[in-house]
């Protein structure tokens, strides 16, 4: 009975503890080079619970990345009732001495807050991504997507 009930508690904290995914995606991008004017668009499903919503930007790159940071331009449009914000976030992709951010041997990959949603009940819609770097196209990058998150 001891051990039951052990199992039972622990299955009860794993299972309060996990964060409800309202997105997790991921787009590959030319690692020779994203264009400026490629731009990645990710559906956001229908929210089935109002609350506030984390949003984060997840950038996988490797060591042909040129730069210390990564400028993105993210547009996130949702429906019912129609919301639309246009946020720019720097994303640090090595440290001051070069050495990578995030975790990986060829490929590092580092998550990056966006901005906090209040979002309704029934909302839908999708997030829009493009570098705003100057050099094009960009070389270094495998992947970028969103993660939308309940808080």
């Amino acid at each position: 009975m001891k051990y039951i009930l052990i199992l039972w508690l622990s299955l009860w904290f794993v299972s309060c503890n996990q964060k409800e995914y309202l997105c997790s995606t991921y787009r590959p991008v030319p690692i020779e080079g994203w264009e400026t004017n490629d731009t990645l668009t990710i559906p956001v499903d229908t929210v089935r619970q109002h609350g506030e919503y984390a949003v984060e930007v997840g950038v996988r790159s490797t060591r042909i990345y040129p730069y210390k940071y990564l400028y993105l331009l993210v547009e996130t449009t949702l429906k019912n009732p129609d919301t639309l914000m246009v946020d720019t976030v720097m994303c640090e992709i090595t440290d001051v001495k070069g050495n990578f951010q995030g975790n990986g041997l060829s490929i590092y990959g580092k998550v990056f807050p966006v901005a906090v949603m209040n979002m309704r009940k029934g909302q839908y819609g999708e997030i829009k991504l493009r570098h705003i770097m100057r050099r094009n196209p960009l070389p270094g990058l495998s992947d970028i997507g969103i993660v939308v998150t309940a808080r």
